[in-house]
């Protein structure tokens, strides 16, 4: 499959999966702590467990570390929404910046759809940044819904520039 066709494709599943989280919120900020959490878990397992048959006794530590926080996540997962909240603001602040670098360096018509997708993002961290909102339990799903919105935007625009 040709790079361009990718990026719509992926650009189509984003937007697709954005509208959704849009619709079920809470769900979706449940949903992606207790992944989180599980993921946490298994790898936090995984790299204890080979850490200490090579007897790497301080990256064991961390290991246990991920797996103790794996378990926080998954028995108490609207206590993780406010966490992953602030880290999932900084990511958006993080993405927004980099898809605008990338969109001011573009030199095609569609430049204008990363560079706005890039300050919705910057703007989208900001408003997490300054303050977790007492509804922070579907704060998360909705700016994922958003973020998810403005990537296949941005994917949908990249695939059709390398056309």
């Amino acid at each position: 499959m040709p790079s361009h066709t990718s990026s719509v494709v992926l650009g189509v599943l984003a937007l697709i999966l954005g509208v959704v989280a849009l619709a079920f919120p809470l769900a979706t900020s449940l949903s992606v702590t207790l992944f989180v959490g599980w993921v946490f878990l298994v790898i936090g397992a995984l790299q204890a467990f080979g850490a200490f048959r090579a007897k790497a006794y301080g990256d064991m530590v961390w290991g246990l570390v991920s797996v103790v926080l794996g378990v926080m996540l998954i028995a108490r997962p609207l206590d993780g929404v406010v966490a992953l909240t602030v880290a999932v603001g900084v990511l958006f602040f993080v993405s927004g910046l980099l898809r605008l670098v990338a969109g001011f360096r573009m030199d095609n018509g569609y430049r204008w759809v990363v560079v706005l997708s890039g300050i919705f993002s910057l703007l989208l961290g900001v408003f997490v940044l300054v303050g977790v909102p007492a509804s922070a339990a579907i704060t998360l799903g909705i700016l994922l819904a958003v973020e998810l919105i403005f990537v296949g935007t941005s994917l949908i625009a990249v695939g059709m520039a390398r056309r």
